[in-house]
């Protein structure tokens, strides 16, 4: 009995890999075929987000979480046609990164 259960543990194991494994796969696939640069740096400029200030290890690794969350968003032409408005803040609203923007712009 207990093979039959170690078998069924098993492979309801590896579906849920494999669909997690087609899920982060789609979205590569998707995140790669945007041939331009992602939206951040746009808003970077926008926010006046100084970028030489990322210059400790902390703050490296927060800025590349930051750019990870902006190259793997779905909204990326939503971002984009709110960054290209006269306010350009509209963003704010439903980015991944709104925090991080928070900590790091001048107010």
């Amino acid at each position: 009995m207990t093979t039959a259960a170690d078998m069924t543990v098993a492979a309801g194991t590896f579906g849920l890999v494999a669909a997690m494994g087609w899920a982060l796969l789609a979205v590569w696939r998707d995140a790669s075929r945007d041939p331009a640069l992602p939206p951040i740096l746009r808003a970077f400029a926008r926010l006046q987000v100084d970028a030489h200030r990322f210059d400790g290890e902390i703050e490296m690794r927060q800025l590349a979480e930051a750019m990870r969350r902006c190259a793997f968003c779905r909204r990326k032409a939503e971002c984009r046609a709110e960054l290209e408005r006269a306010d350009g803040r509209g963003f704010l609203r439903f980015c991944p990164n709104a925090e991080f923007f928070a900590r790091n712009a001048p107010h």
